[in-house]
């Protein structure tokens, strides 16, 4: 299972194992006067479109009697201001959840022990061997130097993708080359090493790489985003009130 907030301290790298079958099941666990402003209309139809969710029902408790057979299928959990709390309970009536996605508020009221001693947080070896959608967002750090070397790249099941979106020193250049070229492997490739890549680079041209040129970050509405968020910050120094994304020392050893 994954647990995934949308305010992270810094994620190293993320990974999603497809469904098998068809359309997964899912479920809100939120006060449900929150979710119009977190899912607007076309972010709620967008959500509708990747899995089987229904808008009027929300888990406030997970021992609701009615709600026993939607836990029983449901494998993704949207939670929430007001989410239940996920103990053992709530574990035990939800045996096919996957995944744990989390819009607002701190996830520690969320999150208790038993979600951890259920096995979630695996080895780097156990994630990437298990999942076809690889995703890599660690900081360029000895530490992170080459941290999918050409073993691990081995472990990627076969057809998989991997996106990288941090820095091109922390993937070994020829063994993602040479698993490109065999076609074993997809990629999606904002950063690469040596970047740019030379114009004579064979990855250019295949049909199983997708390259884009590292500026996303700074195009489009993507910079009004930032700005906005400092002036939300500023607001927030201003009115007394905690700041929403604080760079905290423990943490600059993994952030970028």
């Amino acid at each position: 299972m994954t647990i995934s907030s949308t305010h992270p301290a810094a994620g190293a790298l993320t990974a999603y194992a497809a469904p098998r079958g068809g359309r997964p099941a899912a479920l809100f666990a939120m006060a449900p006067e929150h979710l119009p402003a977190l899912f607007p209309a076309p972010l709620l139809d967008r959500l509708k479109g990747l899995f089987d969710i229904d808008e009027s029902l929300f888990a406030q408790g997970y021992d609701e009697e009615s709600l026993a057979p939607v836990l029983a299928e449901t494998e993704i959990l949207i939670t929430g201001w007001g989410a239940p709390r996920l103990d053992s309970a709530a574990l035990t009536a939800a045996p096919r959840l996957r995944a744990v996605l989390h819009t607002g508020g701190t996830v520690r009221e969320v999150i208790s022990d038993a979600c951890w001693e259920r096995g979630l947080l695996v080895s780097l070896d156990e994630l990437l061997a298990g999942s076809d959608i690889v995703s890599v967002h660690a900081p360029d750090t000895p530490q992170t130097y080459r941290m999918l070397n050409r073993e691990r790249l081995a472990l990627i099941p076969d057809g998989a993708t991997l996106i990288n979106t941090a820095r091109g020193a922390l993937i070994d250049p020829e063994a993602l080359t040479e698993e490109l070229l065999s076609r074993r492997l997809n990629a999606i490739l904002d950063v690469t090493e040596p970047e740019p890549l030379p114009r004579n680079s064979p990855l250019r041209l295949r049909p199983n790489v997708f390259l884009t040129p590292h500026i996303a970050g700074s195009l489009g509405n993507e910079l009004e985003r930032l700005g906005r968020s400092v002036v939300e910050e500023v607001e927030r120094l201003l009115g007394g009130l905690p700041l929403l994304h604080p760079v905290i020392q423990a943490d600059l050893g993994r952030v970028a």
